[in-house]
């Protein structure tokens, strides 16, 4: 919608003299740069008036911008950059950049070098950590780790500084005229109203039943549809630690040492809470004790003699700072306070808060969980010692089932089974793993795979026993399916032809009432709707079919047409009235409007002002010398142009 109206501001006022002074605010695509005064510079891929950008230069920004993409789309060959035409976009947009630079440039238009001096200034990286001046050394060699000398830089934010400004400075005076959101306002409410019924299996006539030639040719029209999935017989060999869990010995002493080897770290020693005022000395600490003793708030206390207070919570007695303080906190109750405390570190009073319990570990409730790891452990050793003896009776000679049994294994056969896990029926087959059948169709019959790591201590081998072959059945295996789905399709054939006819109808003149009537089906009237809420109204999506509400604004006043109310159905409906919105909403759309179209018509000043200082600076580029700078030869850009290389 946004292009029609964005139209008008493409004409001849934009164009001329005019333009030219706005080219130099608009630009769109990051900073510029490159080696100004560059007439000398003779290996030049860009050249816009006197500016130039040499091989490595466009090599560095190209790099750059690679490396960007790179980052969300991952790695990018030389052969992609050059088929997917990405080194010609990256020239076009540095030469854009170029154009817009050098034609400011001309215009006298730039940053002063004490803008781009307090710019640099900005970057505290570039700062002395000791003297905290500015410093030249580390400016150079950060620039160098990139590939860039001062010179290069300063030109890059010289151009990044002068095309900011002006591009704020414009696209702040910048508005789109309100008489283009106002059609844009009309347009979203304009209110439509429709009137309609819907043709449903029960007004037409049932089909005559398919003959035996209708459903075979309607099988080879839908081959693709009913034939039958590859299907594949497996013998596979599974070692589950969790099949011999129930088979493991458990040994009540192993059980017991396992225990006492981590009682300690599975009980939770008895821990404290407690508040610390540290004292300046035994007096103070004295004074602090007897007003704690008297019930006094320990934080009103501490800050009334400006005393620092702690807070420890939970702290078994091992990890209190100091032994003193851990005994006498030890031997509190809750809520009680403690006499003056010589510390290590001087005179402390502490209050106890809390006291929790310690638990001790139970051998009771630790048993069964003892036992459990020790089973588990004992049968992930009993499936590495099966795989061993399979893999030694197998590559001995022995076949899948006789080196199995050998490892105490017994193989099973699975199948028939599709490569999603399910039987001609479309049943799931039980034991098909994704991971087994991967492994399965992905060799050939009579082939044994190698032990496979299922994950979760389990592994597998499979061989493909028999193959059978995708197929379409004959008619009379699937006739029932065939004639269902052949009706259907006739019934809705006949839905669409006599929707069609009732339209006409419609279109010459009938009421739509009349030929609602002669097709026994009721009118309904949809009240009045505009584009707005109908985009918008979650009621209104679920309430009407999304075809009848783009064919109703889509088509003009008075007309008839069909809509697809959900198969088998359709909607006959006639375009009753198109009248204008509710005036004070449409002026409220109107102004909700206004930025976004000037955000559209200021992108569109953009791209319009880059091609105007293309033309203006007569930019040129040397496509050969850019695709030879990044490593595209000759071959490889024959290939993405679309020619034969070059004979040599």
């Amino acid at each position: 919608m946004f292009a029609a109206f964005r139209a008008l501001f493409k004409s001849k006022l934009f164009t001329g003299a005019l333009f030219s002074l706005l080219v130099v605010s608009f630009i769109a695509l990051g900073i510029s740069g490159s080696n100004q005064g560059g007439g000398g510079v003779s290996n030049w891929v860009i050249k816009s008036g006197n500016r130039a950008v040499d091989a490595p230069e466009f090599k560095r920004r190209f790099d750059a911008e690679k490396k960007q993409l790179e980052q969300q789309n991952g790695p990018i060959s030389i052969e992609q950059v050059a088929i997917n035409g990405l080194d010609q976009q990256v020239l076009h947009v540095m030469a854009a950049q170029e154009s817009i630079s050098a034609l400011s440039q001309k215009q006298g238009i730039q940053a002063s070098d004490a803008q781009v001096a307090t710019e640099l200034r900005k970057n505290t990286a570039l700062f002395n950590q000791i003297t905290g001046q500015f410093d030249q050394q580390a400016y150079a060699q950060r620039l160098a780790e990139n590939g860039m000398t001062p010179t290069i830089f300063e030109g890059l934010l010289r151009d990044d500084l002068t095309n900011q400004h002006l591009a704020s400075g414009m696209a702040a005076g910048l508005r789109a005229p309100r008489i283009a959101t106002a059609w844009i306002g009309a347009y979203y409410l304009e209110q439509r109203t429709v009137s309609m019924f819907v043709l449903d299996p029960s007004k037409v006539a049932n089909p005559a039943q398919p003959t035996d030639a209708e459903l075979a040719a309607f099988l080879k029209a839908n081959a693709a549809r009913f034939t039958k999935p590859e299907l594949r017989m497996l013998t596979v060999v599974n070692f589950d630690p969790a099949v011999l869990q129930s088979q493991a010995k458990i040994d009540p002493a192993e059980v017991q040492k396992r225990f006492d080897f981590r009682k300690e770290s599975l009980s939770k020693p008895e821990t404290r809470s407690l508040l610390q005022i540290s004292a300046t000395d035994a007096a103070q600490a004295t004074d602090i004790s007897a007003r704690l003793g008297k019930g006094e708030d320990p934080v009103v206390v501490a800050k009334a003699l400006n005393r620092p207070i702690t807070s420890l919570a939970d702290k078994p007695k091992t990890a209190l700072p100091d032994p003193k303080i851990a005994a006498a906190a030890f031997a509190l109750k809750d809520g009680e306070s403690s006499s003056p405390i010589q510390a290590t570190l001087g005179y402390v009073v502490i209050k106890l808060l809390k006291t929790t319990p310690g638990v001790t570990a139970d051998f009771a409730s630790e048993k069964p969980k003892i036992e459990a790891e020790i089973r588990n452990q004992s049968a992930q050793d009993k499936v590495e010692e099966q795989v061993q003896a399979y893999d030694t009776a197998h590559t001995a000679g022995m076949s899948m089932t006789a080196a199995a049994a050998k490892a105490g294994v017994t193989a099973v056969i699975i199948g028939p089974v599709t490569a999603q896990g399910v039987d001609g029926m479309g049943k799931p087959v039980p034991g098909a793993t994704p991971e087994l059948l991967k492994t399965a169709f992905a060799q050939s019959t009579g082939m044994d795979s190698e032990v496979e790591d299922a994950g979760k201590g389990v592994s597998y081998t499979v061989r493909v026993d028999k193959v059978i072959p995708p197929v379409l059945p004959p008619v009379a295996e699937i006739k029932p399916l065939l004639v269902q789905l052949l009706n259907a399709r006739k019934t809705m054939d006949a839905i669409a032809a006599r929707a069609e006819a009732l339209r006409d109808r419609i279109k010459k003149g009938e009421t739509i009432q009349a030929v609602a009537a002669s097709a026994g089906a009721k009118v309904i009237a949809l009240p009045a709707l505009d584009r707005l809420r109908a985009g918008q109204d979650p009621n209104v999506a679920k309430s009407l079919p999304r075809d009848l509400i783009d064919k109703m604004f889509s088509v003009g006043p008075g007309e008839a047409f069909l809509a697809d109310a959900g198969p088998p159905r359709t909607i006959v409906a006639h375009m009753d009235s198109i009248l204008p919105g509710d005036v004070s909403k449409v002026a409220q759309v109107t102004e909700a409007q206004r930025p976004q179209l000037t955000a559209a018509i200021f992108r569109d000043m953009q791209a319009g002002a880059q091609t105007r200082a293309v033309k203006v600076m007569k930019t040129k580029t040397d496509l050969a010398k850019a695709r030879n700078a990044i490593g595209v030869d000759t071959d490889l850009a024959a290939k993405a142009d679309g020619k034969p290389a070059p004979k040599t």
